[in-house]
């Protein structure tokens, strides 16, 4: 008896159907999420689910990562006061940025998410990886975390001896367990800013560096934004921003969160605080420049698109194909004062 074979592949037409019906599951989903936020209960419910706690390893290879790209765009010297938009639930970052030896961190945040018990668990740890001078967390360990690096080795020509010896002391590290403590204390090292308000949440020409991580892609007004960090920056300070342009869990496809409708997007994102803007990259590259930054870095994420341009809402048609498969880019610039005279 003979039979037949069956086809090894699956037929096209199939596998586009079942990639726009998972698709939408994702999108009804969110859209079921987003309601939920009408309702009290469940809101509060969300809200629970969604805070984790701080990793500790993964706070270390952030800083550092800004810090080895700062250094690499041509800044010179150890940032003394940082600031750092949207840590969320934990100020791991900038717990990471005093111990390599800043004296001033500034944590600003649309609600205080941060807890102090799992900030001062997390500095315990970094405490033992820089005293350890632990390599920096790689792309094994943590595939989706931007920006790359061409060595993950500890960077001991930006942190030496004497400048971790300092950092490390025991009295030092006494004092910023208290200012974790007590962030709000007159001469704390930490600034715990939540909710903040711009432009006068920081002193004017006062931070050497303000960085975020996946954070700037929730905020409405970039202008006002980069406006105010502009003022907060010391004369040719600098500021760092790692940014995700993806649907963030709002689509299956990567870029498909530009196909849903303005009023789809409004109800998927309910009563919730802070959600996406869908901003694409040429929107942060156009209002750095007319805030008055000299751009250092623009060090972009490629991806192949996965809309149709046919398939994008009104609101986005006009996207490049720059805009279509940039995923994420890293941009250092820094406060251009020649620019303003």
């Amino acid at each position: 008896m003979q039979y037949m074979s069956r086809p090894s592949g699956v037929h096209p037409a199939t596998r586009d159907l079942d990639r726009r019906l998972r698709g939408q599951l994702v999108a009804a989903k969110t859209l079921v999420r987003g309601l939920a936020t009408f309702i009290p209960s469940a809101d509060a419910l969300l809200a629970r689910a969604a805070r984790r706690g701080g990793d500790a390893r993964y706070c270390y290879t952030v800083w550092l990562r800004h810090l080895v790209h700062v250094r690499r765009a041509g800044t010179t010297g150890y940032p003394q006061a940082v600031a750092e938009l949207g840590p969320g639930e934990s100020l791991g970052a900038g717990l990471a940025a005093l111990l390599g030896g800043a004296e001033i961190y500034y944590a600003l945040d649309v609600e205080p998410y941060a807890d102090a018990l799992a900030d001062l668990r997390v500095f315990d740890q970094l405490v033992a990886l820089y005293r350890e001078r632990a390599p920096i967390p790689g792309d094994g360990e943590f595939p989706d975390a931007f920006p790359r690096l061409p060595s993950y080795e500890f960077p001991s020509s930006i942190l030496d001896e004497g400048r971790l010896r300092r950092a490390l002391a025991d009295e030092r590290i006494a004092e910023l367990r208290r200012s974790i403590r007590e962030p709000y204390r007159p001469g704390s090292r930490v600034r715990y800013i939540a909710p903040y308000s711009l432009p006068d949440a920081i002193p004017r020409n006062s931070v050497d560096l303000v960085f975020s991580q996946a954070a700037l892609y929730y905020v409405v007004n970039l202008p006002e934004l980069f406006q105010a960090v502009r003022g907060w920056l010391a004369p040719r300070g600098a500021m760092s921003h790692q940014i995700d342009f993806g649907a963030v869990g709002t689509a299956k496809g990567w870029n498909r969160h530009w196909t849903y409708s303005d009023v789809t997007w409004r109800l998927m994102r309910g009563r919730r605080p802070s959600w996406p803007t869908r901003a694409p990259h040429s929107t942060y590259l156009r209002a750095v420049t007319e805030a008055g930054f000299e751009v250092l870095v623009d060090l972009c994420v490629r991806g192949p698109s996965e809309v149709e341009p046919e398939e994008l809402a009104r609101a986005f048609r006009h996207l490049s194909n720059d805009d279509l498969t940039t995923r994420g880019a890293l941009i250092i610039a820094r406060r251009n004062d020649e620019a303003r005279e």
